[in-house]
């Protein structure tokens, strides 16, 4: 009839509006279902700007940061900021994250970390390189590394101050002679006089001219260095070379960059590329001072040009690099103990094992780099020292002796 024919009609529509708002609610959950199919998927519904966090089974990540058309008041990107202490003027939003993202259409940016198939851009935190795996332990030793030692503008240009004392001390040493007065049986000049007479007499009738005498037998007469008599032996001369030569370019970074850059930014900046690297060529001059050999300095010199050219690869690995100025140290305080100067190498250990301390655990924060360069400030009265105790040395020192007994005669 016409009424059950409506009302069957009526049950049948009255039916579809019922399925409807499930079928769309299955389709929803289907939908959020696939969209978080990887596992550890993270997103923030509430913003205009999305998250996605993904991490497989090989150790790849991937971040990507898309943009909507919603209208909330706070984006995803300005509550991390937040979140992280960070305010609008800072460039780079995602920095606590390890990466520096650039998006430039303001639609999507990918950096993807999974060997050889990468998109980065090339401004991030650290340099990498695309054939090479990027482990998530040196990413995460990274990030320690980089928070553990921030400083102040103030405490860097204190580290960058504590690093002259090393330097003027290297050439005070030098030029005021303080290498003739080191002998190794522990004697000065004086000491000398009673074996002195022949040559010196010789000397004072052959010579009249003091500039003459000087180019004759090796010694300086400088009115403004009156303690300088002779050249300093090469082991000395190059434990100076090293210490002078270093310090300025670690002046630089610690005073002019390390001052102004993000400090993201100063791990991977080329000032703080040349303090590392002209560590290694201090320690490399160093070896020389401390073992007066020459096939042995150039044994370390091969490690450490090694050591700096690393230095200068693309992505910065602070552990390693550590490491290897650790043994670029080894390698120089080891000839000091074989030598047999147990006084100069337990002094010289005890200032490395209370620096590395300083440097490795940071017990006084920012402060600490800076109490650090003040210990190693102590090395290179002990190194050169030493190395004026070589055999190398001594028919030097004796000729430095030997020149001031004659400048005082003559």
């Amino acid at each position: 009839t016409k009424e059950g024919v409506s009302g069957m009609a009526l049950h049948r529509s009255s039916k579809q509006l019922h399925q409807k708002p499930a079928d769309d609610m299955n389709s929803a959950v289907d939908s959020r279902t696939e969209e978080m199919k990887d596992e550890g998927s993270r997103e923030s519904p509430s913003s205009s700007q999305n998250l996605f966090f993904r991490k497989n089974s090989n150790t790849t990540y991937k971040f990507s940061l898309s943009e909507s058309s919603s209208s909330d008041s706070l984006t995803t990107v300005e509550l991390l900021k937040r979140g992280n202490g960070m305010d609008n003027s800072d460039d780079d939003p995602l920095l606590f994250l390890g990466f520096n993202v650039e998006d430039e259409n303001n639609e999507m940016s990918k950096i993807a970390f999974d060997g050889g198939d990468s998109v980065a851009t090339p401004k991030t935190w650290f340099s990498i390189d695309n054939s090479k795996d990027v482990s998530s332990n040196e990413t995460f030793d990274f990030q320690a590394y980089n928070q553990k030692r921030v400083m102040t503008p103030l405490q860097e240009r204190i580290n960058a101050i504590t690093m002259l004392p090393a330097m003027f001390y290297g050439v005070y040493f030098v030029m005021s002679g303080c290498w003739a007065r080191q002998n190794g049986d522990g004697h000065d000049f004086d000491h000398l006089e009673d074996k002195s007479g022949d040559w010196k007499a010789l000397a004072n009738d052959v010579f009249w001219d003091d500039q003459e005498f000087a180019a004759n037998t090796g010694c300086i007469n400088i009115s403004w260095l009156p303690h300088l008599h002779a050249l300093p032996p090469l082991p000395v001369l190059a434990g100076a070379i090293g210490i002078v030569v270093h310090a300025p370019f670690s002046f630089l970074y610690h005073w002019s960059y390390a001052t102004k850059l993000h400090p993201s930014k100063r791990i991977e900046h080329w000032s703080r590329r040349l303090d590392h690297a002209f560590i290694h060529f201090a320690s490399a001059c160093m070896s020389y001072a401390t073992s007066g050999r020459v096939d042995y300095f150039l044994m370390t010199a091969a490690y450490n040009l090694d050591c700096a050219y690393r230095q200068f690869e693309q992505r910065v690995r602070p552990r390693r690099n550590q490491i290897r100025i650790a043994v670029s140290i080894f390698l120089y305080i080891v000839p000091v103990l074989r030598r047999g100067f147990y006084g100069d190498f337990l002094q010289l250990l005890c200032i490395f094992v209370l620096s590395g301390w300083f440097f490795i655990v940071y017990p006084i924060g920012g402060w600490s780099h800076a109490m650090f360069h003040v210990l190693i400030a102590f090395l290179p009265h002990i190194i050169m020292v030493s190395a004026c105790k070589l055999q190398i040395s001594q028919q030097q020192i004796e000729s430095a002796a030997q020149c001031a007994i004659l400048e005082r005669k003559t």
